[in-house]
């Protein structure tokens, strides 16, 4: 028979209240999410698809951004390293990642590269479409020179 014993609160109280000591390096794929919220009233008369009239948009960092912002909000610090593009989608991450407190000297932004961002189109809640702009490319020797870099400093 195996016995389970769930785990207590207070252990998981007392570690996300050491959160604030601790730093984390994050390496990764930052993404632009955009949700655009809206209504469906008609089918298009130019193909057999239902029209979104748009009511709101709202964006929000995902991929590696995600995991920063979480770790900030649990009182923790983030340091970002990754490529990014320069790039719309890369300065409303600059900005957002520079508003909850976070350090962007990490990222490094390139006009030869797009930043990943993905838009989610939702009628009453429910998603109908997703749409994904990325470039999948290997990091240069020198971007990733820079990058190795930021890791020793």
């Amino acid at each position: 028979m195996i016995k389970h014993n769930p785990p207590s609160p207070e252990p998981l109280h007392r570690t996300i209240a050491r959160f604030g000591e601790v730093t984390v390096l994050v390496v990764g794929d930052f993404i632009l999410d955009r949700f655009v919220s809206g209504v469906i009233e008609r089918i298009s008369p130019e193909a057999p698809i239902p029209v979104l009239h748009g009511r709101g948009e709202m964006l929000n960092m995902g991929g590696a951004g995600n995991v920063v912002s979480n770790i900030v909000s649990l009182g923790g610090a983030a340091i970002p390293v990754s490529v990014i593009g320069a790039d719309q989608a890369g300065n409303n991450l600059m900005r957002m990642l520079s508003e909850i407190g976070v350090d962007t000297d990490g990222l490094l932004q390139r006009a030869d590269r797009m930043t990943s961002s993905k838009s989610r189109f939702s009628a009453l809640n429910q998603q109908v479409l997703r749409f994904d702009e990325e470039e999948i490319k290997p990091l240069t020797s020198a971007e990733r020179a820079k990058l190795i870099d930021h890791f020793q400093a």
